[in-house]
């Protein structure tokens, strides 16, 4: 015969064969059940309660988090400024990506994300502030009751840290491209912010490559600077041996000046026989292979020669310039009638 009694505690079962006719089910009596979870209700209730209050402090610390990113090409070239000017060189495959890799550091380097904390005033964000967690609190607490009181943290750098947290960058494979990742709790602003760390590291890569040329440039500068003077310096010199010397210049005309005038009279004619004469000869060979090389322009020819002759020795000897002159003019006059005789000849 089976017994069951319903206790405070529980149930009690004793069991013992029976018959077919009087065995129970295996399972128990749903109101058997509830009856049980009404007098153990503290004990079923205080777990669940337990549980929603953890699940609603996690939801509370942890809200959801968004993700932004962006990609920024680098480019692995550098700005030389020498050689051929402002030239991007080639650079070899390892170099460029160590670039690419220090490039990827300074995109989240404390001044760029500092100057982005600046830009939107994160400091004054509750969200950059850091949120109260239980540790805290306990370290809070015991702190008061130690005495032992730490300075307020300043909201910079608070702001800076939790930004630094939440910023990631990697390069792409086998590319230049760096993705850069921002997380926080709403998306307009994960966007803002991932756009703005872009942002300030390029506006300050492009500060830093023109300040870099800049710098080259005064530097060519001091350096052109430098030649000018050591240029003058070396020209002082060279007049001052040019006085010492007796010597006025280094250039054909000054040298000609520390020369006799009767040595310039004769080297000047020279010079002048290079000059007009030298169209008397290239008519002259006309005339004669048009055949018209006797009577008339014979006699012109003949008298431009010792025109120019007459002219030599007056400049060579006297070199008085009256009679040069219209020597000069006669000559000229001759020549401008064998000019026009070989003219007509020819047409």
């Amino acid at each position: 015969m089976t017994m069951v009694e319903n206790v405070r505690n529980g149930l009690l079962i004793g069991a013992s064969p029976r018959g077919e006719e009087g065995r129970e089910p295996w399972f128990l009596d749903p109101r058997e059940i509830l009856r049980t979870v009404g007098l153990r209700w503290i004990t079923v209730l205080l777990p669940v309660l337990l549980l929603l209050g953890l699940a609603a402090a996690w939801t509370h610390l942890n809200p959801p988090q968004y993700a932004a990113s962006t990609q920024i090409l680098i480019d692995p070239r550098g700005l030389q400024v020498v050689k051929d000017g402002l030239t991007p060189p080639d650079q070899a495959s390892d170099a460029s990506l160590l670039l690419v890799d220090s490039q990827l550091r300074v995109l989240t380097s404390d001044d760029v994300l500092g100057r982005v904390v600046d830009r939107f005033d994160l400091a004054k964000d509750p969200e950059f502030q850091g949120r109260e967690t239980l540790i805290g609190a306990l370290k809070g607490l015991i702190a008061r009751f130690t005495g032992r009181t730490e300075p307020p943290a300043d909201p910079r750098l608070t702001a800076l840290r939790i930004l630094r947290d939440r910023t990631g960058a990697r390069r792409l494979e086998r590319s230049f491209v760096l993705e850069l990742g921002v997380t926080s709790e709403d998306r307009e602003k994960a966007a803002r912010l991932a756009r703005g760390v872009a942002e300030t590291y390029l506006a300050r890569d492009a500060a830093t490559r023109s300040d870099t040329t800049r710098r080259a440039g005064e530097a060519i500068e001091g350096r052109l600077a430098e030649l000018r003077d050591a240029l003058r310096q070396a020209e002082d010199k060279a007049q001052a041996f040019r006085a010492r010397r007796n010597l006025v210049g280094t250039k054909a005309a000054d040298a000609d000046r520390g020369l006799p005038p009767q040595v310039q009279w004769k080297a000047h004619n020279y010079n002048h026989l290079m000059e007009q004469p030298t169209l008397f000869y290239a008519i002259c060979t006309v005339i004669a292979l048009s055949g018209t090389g006797k009577g008339v322009n014979a006699a012109i020819a003949w008298a431009y020669v010792g025109l120019r002759v007459i002219h030599s020795l007056v400049q060579a000897t006297t070199n008085k310039v009256g009679p040069r002159f219209m020597l000069f003019i006669a000559s000229s006059l001759a020549l401008a009638a064998l000019t026009l005789h070989a003219v007509m000849a020819v047409f």
